[in-house]
């Protein structure tokens, strides 16, 4: 489901493998194609059923004040992005501090919104990989299990 930030992020990140990107719903350049990218891995996630605990699609919203749990929800509708724990893809705001600790440990902010980094990361514990944002997704699903290894 789309949400504030219940779980903190720290705790999601210690437990899965995961893709990391920053959308925002009023974005109109990067954001789309990354999200349809996102779509298309988490089609393709029964691929990496022996990682355990699954793994997970992040994307964190650079824009709390504007995505609300219903704007993220909606904006994953038009991707038929399917969200939640049991479908490995989560769409999360918080609080503006919140948001921006999360952006400013990825490098993630800019100046404004439209200037973000186009960007993901993949990462299980300690071992980080960052990519295109508009990485195919082989090339996605093949960062998650090298960073699981």
């Amino acid at each position: 489901l789309a949400k504030r930030l219940a779980v903190p992020l720290r705790s999601l990140l210690a437990r899965h493998t995961v893709a990391i990107n920053f959308i925002f719903t009023g974005c109109a350049n990067f954001c789309p194609p990354q999200t349809a990218v996102f779509r298309a891995v988490q089609m393709r996630l029964p691929e990496l059923q022996s990682l355990r605990p699954a793994p997970l699609l992040l994307s964190l919203s650079l824009d709390p004040l504007s995505d609300s749990p219903q704007a993220l929800a909606s904006y994953a509708q038009r991707f038929e992005a399917k969200l939640g724990l049991e479908q490995g893809w989560l769409m999360l705001t918080g609080d503006v501090s919140a948001m921006g600790q999360a952006a400013l440990a990825f490098d993630a902010g800019g100046p404004n919104l439209d200037d973000h980094p186009t960007r993901m990361w993949v990462g299980a514990k300690s071992r980080w990989l960052s990519a295109t944002g508009l990485a195919a997704p082989e090339v996605v699903l093949r960062m998650m299990k090298k960073v699981a290894a």
